[in-house]
């Protein structure tokens, strides 16, 4: 039998651990209609039904785990539904790609592939037998190594406009006693006067306030973030359960939903009550927010290019950022992922340069490297705009290997609107295509298209042995 995460539960003060077994099962979500087209960037409740039809099928299904996986649909049309799209029109593709003269798969819901779903989905579905047991329980028992939940000083109550990143809404205290403790996972649940399309995903903040895990609410109103966190011995650190808000909240305005904690997932014995509960906000359709676009910088490489070991001062990425007409904006960090080759010891010396000042990019796993700007960060003005250029040493280790530096997410560029205090994700102004290098990459290839991931795709950096300059006969 297959199973999946390990989830805690409370019951008279006591949290037992136990595993969920995974079942595959036909589609709960028939009959269904689909009366609009799909594609990527599309979203709410017939992107979520469509999830749940393709991962009826384990040969369409989303997600084997997390995401769009079974019990976990999103309401989020992304590249994961688009590639499982693909693989049901070529299931049916006599159906839906021999009529149009095609022959591989699309991965956007049109006519005729809304007419197949609308055929096969017209019945409700015959239910999965059952009857697979879970393994026994397991009863933590007390220990002065037990993890604490408190109830943290909640965020105060506040509007949840458009587009807005990072909107507060519970906190949660977590105190080790005298070993370190490390949470391997959280289950968050969309609850209150709401919808989880007011969403477009839910995260969730460490103390610095920097989101290290995210994801998107699934059909039980949920998100299961397995991106683990230690809390040290004899410590108590807070931790801030978020929304990043939808771009269009025209029929969510004046909802009031709450981000709750059910549970967490760890190791160790676990006191404290849950589920835990925060503050609900007042979603608000009409107040604009900040926001910025993105180009490249005139001190971008604007290509692939070819470097040498030992090599000092080298450009591997640059953007330029803008800063629209509603509020002046601060950038707080950049957080660059090193997608190339080269390991962390063949770089050295790596800054961010804004404004002439170079500000280190700091790495602990050699993958992702991230500045952050001191006094809240650095200041743009309504209508004005900065370049941040990485630059860095190539040391002697690294012939014949590359070195390509990436912004995977829009929010990897840590904006926040002065006036109002919400993250702001800024969005492609230009150098836009579907696929390559030295681009930000949208499903369309321009300014009007949906940004894909990763959001900035960087200039590709060969780095040389080095060049033959003469030669002599001994």
């Amino acid at each position: 039998m297959r199973f999946r995460g390990i989830y805690s539960v409370a019951i008279a003060g006591i949290f037992i651990a136990f595993s969920l077994p995974h079942f595959a099962f036909a589609s709960s979500v028939c009959p269904y209609t689909w009366a609009q087209n799909l594609k990527v960037g599309s979203t709410g409740t017939s992107v979520q039904n469509l999830q749940l039809f393709l991962n009826g099928d384990i040969e369409t299904r989303i997600a084997a785990s997390g995401p769009g996986s079974p019990g976990m649909e999103t309401t989020r049309y992304g590249s994961l539904t688009a590639k499982a799209v693909s693989k049901f029109q070529e299931k049916y593709a006599a159906d839906i790609l021999v009529p149009s003269d095609l022959t591989q798969g699309t991965g956007t819901v049109g006519a005729m592939t809304r007419a197949k779903l609308n055929q096969l989905c017209s019945l409700p579905a015959v239910p999965p037998a059952l009857g697979a047991t879970s393994t026994p329980p397991q009863i933590a028992t007390s220990s002065t190594d037990m993890l604490t939940i408190t109830v943290g000083t909640q965020p105060a109550h506040t509007i949840a406009p458009a587009n807005a990143l990072y909107v507060p809404f519970t906190t949660v205290t977590f105190s080790a006693g005298s070993k370190d403790v490390t949470v391997h996972g959280v289950t968050i649940e969309r609850v209150g006067v709401g919808s989880d399309s007011a969403f477009y995903d839910v995260g969730f903040l460490d103390p610095t306030g920097v989101e290290f895990s995210f994801g998107y609410l699934n059909a039980k109103h949920q998100v299961v973030l397995h991106d683990p966190f230690t809390i040290p011995a004899g410590t108590s650190q807070t931790y801030t359960i978020v929304g990043d808000m939808n771009v269009d909240l025209s029929a969510n305005d004046g909802e009031m939903p709450a981000l709750q904690l059910d549970s967490i997932q760890t190791d160790s014995p676990v006191s404290g009550s849950l589920p835990i509960r925060g503050t609900s906000q007042s979603v608000n359709a009409s107040l604009v927010i900040g926001n910025a676009d993105t180009t490249l910088a005139p001190d971008d490489p604007h290509g692939d290019q070819t470097r040498y070991i030992q090599d000092t001062g080298v450009r591997f990425a640059g953007i330029r950022i803008e800063a629209g007409s509603a509020e002046n904006l601060r950038l707080g960090s950049i957080n660059w992922e090193q997608t190339g080759s080269a390991a962390s010891s063949d770089l050295a010396n790596l800054a961010t340069v804004v404004k002439g000042v170079s500000y280190p990019a700091e790495t602990q796993d050699g993958r992702y490297y991230t500045s952050v700007f001191p006094d809240n960060g650095i200041p743009i003005n309504k209508g004005e705009s900065i370049d941040a250029v990485l630059k860095g040493d190539l040391t002697g280790s690294g012939a014949n290997r590359t070195v390509k530096f990436d912004l995977y997410y829009a929010s990897d560029i840590g904006l926040t609107g002065e006036s109002y205090g919400f993250g702001i994700a800024p969005v492609p102004g230009g150098n836009t295509n579907v696929s390559g290098t030295d681009v930000f990459l949208t499903d369309t290839g321009d300014t009007s298209g949906v940004s894909l991931t990763p959001y900035f795709s960087g200039a590709v950096t060969s780095i040389s042995p080095g060049a033959i300059t003469g030669a002599s006969k001994i």
